[in-house]
């Protein structure tokens, strides 16, 4: 489901100040797409989410046997295309009504004197471009991976080159791989 990218060497401390270098399989690395320094990992025994923004840092890491869900949510603000649509069949009445059957404008007929029916088209059609494209700006999608201590927050903007739905099946891929390794350890 997941290719293997590259094995890493991660320390980890074992006792006292000893520390010892276990191997660990890196199953998916993604970084952002704005050259942020954002980096999402994904090992054989980890998940782990490193982000830098604005002078701060936050690296959260999960253990794979710890991971207690993982939730993707799509939100959308519809009214902007409800407008979008309100705007594209007033430009239809208008073109409809106005120069193939010789008025100048009936949808607003104060504005006859002022506005002739093409401009009135042209900033409806413009209207309807820019309700479109703010319903487009006000899609989010989110990922959560999270365990009872903590929680990973992963947005579709955060450019980590495959789809949330990808990353999602790979961690409970990786997941269900893990349960198993633990289970037969003694």
């Amino acid at each position: 489901l997941f290719p293997i990218v590259e094995t890493i060497n991660s320390p980890h401390v074992t006792s006292g100040m000893h520390s010892e270098v276990k191997q660990e399989t890196l199953l998916f690395e993604g970084h952002d797409s704005e050259g942020d320094g954002n980096r999402l990992e994904l090992s054989g025994k980890r998940v782990r989410l490193s982000r830098f923004e604005f002078g701060s840092s936050r690296i959260v890491s999960i253990m794979l046997e710890h991971v207690t869900s993982c939730e993707m949510t799509k939100k959308s603000n519809p009214i902007w295309a409800l407008l979008s649509f309100i705007c594209g069949i007033l430009v239809l009445f208008e073109l409809y009504n106005g120069p193939i059957s010789g008025y100048k404008t009936l949808l607003i007929p104060i504005l006859n004197t002022y506005i002739d029916t093409y401009t009135l088209v042209g900033w409806t059609v413009s209207a309807a471009l820019v309700f479109f494209g703010m319903y487009m700006l006000s899609k989010k999608e989110t990922l959560i991976i999270a365990s009872p201590s903590s929680k990973i927050v992963i947005f579709k903007t955060d450019g980590f080159g495959t789809s949330l739905l990808d990353i999602m099946d790979s961690v409970e891929a990786a997941k269900a791989s893990r349960l198993e390794q633990v289970q037969v350890m003694p």
